[in-house]
């Protein structure tokens, strides 16, 4: 989306974990400059921004599985709040004006699992590893706020907190998503472990627009309540469960479910909506993509992947589409 719109784009990530992955699939070349660095290594990550002298960041990293944080807290822990650190730091020392975007999760929210829509100004609370280092990296940022005026720093922090996020070319574990795609390729059964839950499910296309269009107003205006946090999330897909999320895969596809119900208990909240109001009201953003939409994109992806199709430019496709559709 980036490189769509011109924009000069510098990487900095851990190599990927898992294969397939979409960065070896659809983006290699993309950057100018590339650096495979671990964020909790402060100097590395300092010597890289040194060298590039970014103007707009996007900090998307994390370890961003709650499964995986009740199995390796500290990593989550660390990752997430130490790698933050770590880039504010290294970008304060750089003296230059820039706009950090920092990437949350729609989990910060203390949630009671009533099914409430939260808005920005609501309890923050994290009952599990990956939730609670995600409401700590907001508390860091809020009190960075602070060190960054005593500095007199010219960076600027926002936060975007978006809905769960699906797509092509996500091959993760314990996502549902992926998940459902590899058991329709191994013609086995899904095994489903909270059918009934319900999340604010949203194409990755959309949460991405919503990203961009904070950043450019982040850098472009002086006005303080950019540097604040942002929902982005699609009201059209409130209240839709795990399993009629399942339902919007075509019938051809032969989807089989069953219900887990060995499934280990591990605390993940029942209900989830995100109110998204200030970030159409002051952005300007729109998601255009319903749930049957997104689940389209990411079959056509995936069947496209399966065909031996060229995925950069499957994937480029169908963002020229998507930026279409956005400016009609």
């Amino acid at each position: 989306m980036l490189r769509e719109l011109g924009a000069e784009i510098h990487g900095l990530s851990l190599p990927p974990e898992f294969h397939p992955n979409i960065y070896s699939l659809a983006t290699m070349g993309i950057c100018k400059t590339e650096a495979l660095i671990d964020l909790r290594d402060a100097g590395a990550v300092q010597e890289y921004l040194q060298s590039i002298h970014p103007e707009i960041i996007f900090h998307l990293a994390a370890q961003a599985s709650v499964l995986e944080g009740y199995r390796d807290p500290l990593k989550t822990w660390t990752t997430n709040v130490i790698g933050t650190l770590n880039l504010i730091e290294a970008l304060i020392s750089l003296e230059i004006s820039s706009s950090l975007i920092v990437a949350t999760t729609d989990k910060v929210y203390m949630n009671s699992g009533e099914g409430k829509r939260f808005v920005e100004e609501n309890q923050l609370g994290g009952g599990d590893p990956y939730s609670a280092s995600k409401v700590a990296v907001e508390e860091l940022i809020d009190s960075y706020r602070h060190v960054i005026e005593t500095r007199t720093s010219k960076l600027r922090v926002a936060v975007a907190r978006a809905g769960n996020v699906i797509g092509g070319g996500d091959w993760l574990p314990n996502r549902i998503i992926p998940d459902a795609l590899r058991a329709i390729e191994s013609k086995e059964k899904l095994y489903v472990r909270n059918p009934n839950s319900t999340r604010p499910w949203q194409h990755v296309l959309d949460a991405l627009n919503g990203y961009i269009l904070l950043a450019e107003r982040l850098s472009s205006s002086q006005d303080k309540i950019f540097e604040s946090p942002f929902n982005f999330s699609n009201p059209e897909n409130d209240g839709i469960t795990v399993m009629e999320l399942l339902r919007f895969f075509p019938r051809e596809l032969a989807l089989s479910i069953e219900i887990d119900s060995n499934s280990n208990p591990k605390y993940e909240a029942a209900n989830l909506s995100l109110n998204s109001n200030k970030s159409q009201a002051l952005l300007s953003w729109r998601p255009i993509l319903g749930i049957s939409e997104a689940i389209l994109l990411i079959v056509e992806w995936h069947l496209a992947y399966q065909g031996g199709q060229d995925m950069q430019q499957f994937t480029q496709s169908q963002i020229r589409k998507y930026f279409k559709n956005v400016n009609k």
